[in-house]
């Protein structure tokens, strides 16, 4: 078994390094989906080119905590980002934020639009985001409802095409405006529909693509409709544009997984990438699309430790976790929320040694309600680990 060695965390100062932002300092790739905000954020002016929109979306996201916005668009829509540095694993903690614009307003009604967040570290030393790429696990990564092989194409509209207005719903001017189909039987195929508040192409203008083709993951539907309003509601935690920025306690490395759902050692990560991973259309609210107005690194100063466990077969690889047990990823709220590699059984213990609760998982991510619980400090322990919690 492969012993996990603890990060230093050193200051800048201490290694002799450089100031560094805390803030997104560059664009790799902008490709958004088409949607009601594609042209708009960032603006598309005529004849502009890729590489004229990443700079614009550059502009928008990066350089300040939160200086502007971008949308990815529907489905699939996404970014690569970076900081000018590597983000570093602080292990146990948030590494780093995502800033969207998601809110909450009551129980009733919210507005997120969750993106999922994936990682890259530049192995091949070629300073560019075409290495692998790692989720990192969400709250609904293991739910049965996600769809982990999802794939979705998008069809250039016509614009000479007659539009085909909503006859229930005047703000829809073209219900059948771009037509997309996906691999899955239930979805199949549907369309962005096109509505009054934003009349410029959905299409991202500045490409000559008539196809536009993603996959990835497909969270569960979080949307509800009551008397023909919309909501769709936050899930616990892990994706961008999904909790109020505010309440948005970040991204923690510890969460990675590989295409397997493997959990993998990261020591840091060089290339960040979001993508919309709903899709759903939410009347004159439009479609679902994720928006990000900026990042942050919580640490910026941190360094990685060099004797971090690599795989010493594939030189800058990452290693598979082999503690075999579980790892407590997030405890707020009154939810714990706990990732195993194999069943385990748990005992919380009130702080005076009383037990609170007793329960068994197995192997994968699991959410533990503790809300009924008095407030206090509670003694997890499975297996061979114990943890301090507080309620």
């Amino acid at each position: 078994m492969k012993r996990i060695l603890p990060l230093l965390l050193l200051s800048a100062a201490s290694m002799q390094a450089s100031a560094v932002s805390p803030y997104l300092n560059k664009v790799w790739e902008y490709r958004p989906a088409p949607g009601q905000f594609v042209n708009l954020l960032p603006e598309y002016e005529e004849g502009d080119t890729e590489e004229d929109i990443i700079s614009k979306a550059e502009e928008a996201i990066c350089f300040e905590r939160m200086p502007g916005m971008i949308s990815l668009g529907a489905y699939g829509g996404y970014v690569t980002v970076a900081f000018d540095h590597p983000v570093v694993n602080a292990h146990g903690k948030y590494d780093f934020r995502i800033f969207g614009n998601s809110f909450v307003t009551d129980e009733t009604t919210a507005s997120a639009e969750p993106g999922i967040v994936l990682v890259s570290r530049d192995v091949n030393g070629n300073g560019l985001p075409d290495d692998p790429w790692y989720e990192l696990a969400g709250s609904e990564y293991n739910n049965p409802k996600t769809l982990h092989d999802f794939n979705i194409s998008y069809f250039r509209p016509d614009p000479s095409a007659t539009p085909n207005p909503d006859g229930d719903n005047s703000t829809i001017t073209d219900a059948h405006y771009i037509r997309f189909s996906t691999n899955d039987p239930a979805m199949a195929e549907g369309y962005i529909a096109r509505n009054v508040f934003h009349t410029q192409s959905y299409w991202p203008e500045w490409l000559d693509d008539d196809t536009l083709s993603f996959s990835g993951a497909l969270l569960p539907d979080n949307v509800t409709e009551t008397d023909g309003v919309f909501s769709s509601a936050p899930f616990p935690w892990g994706y961008a544009d999904n909790q109020p920025n505010v309440d948005e306690k970040g991204f923690s490395l510890d969460w990675a997984v590989d295409d397997e759902g493997k959990p993998v050692v990261l020591t840091h990560a060089d290339f960040i990438r979001i993508y919309t991973a709903e899709c759903r259309q939410m009347g004159l609210l439009g479609e679902e699309s994720t928006e990000i107005s900026g990042g942050e690194d919580l640490h910026p100063d941190a360094v990685y430790s060099p004797e971090w466990p690599e795989n010493p077969d594939v030189p800058g690889s990452v290693s598979r976790i082999e503690i075999a047990d579980w790892a407590l990823l997030t405890s707020h709220g009154g939810v714990m929320t706990l990732r195993l590699s194999e069943t385990v059984e748990f005992n919380l213990y009130s702080a005076a040694g009383r037990e609170a609760m007793r329960f068994s998982l197995a192997e994968g991510t699991h959410s533990i309600d503790i809300t009924s619980l008095p407030s206090g400090i509670y003694i997890l322990r499975g297996g061979s680990k114990t943890l301090k919690i507080t309620r």
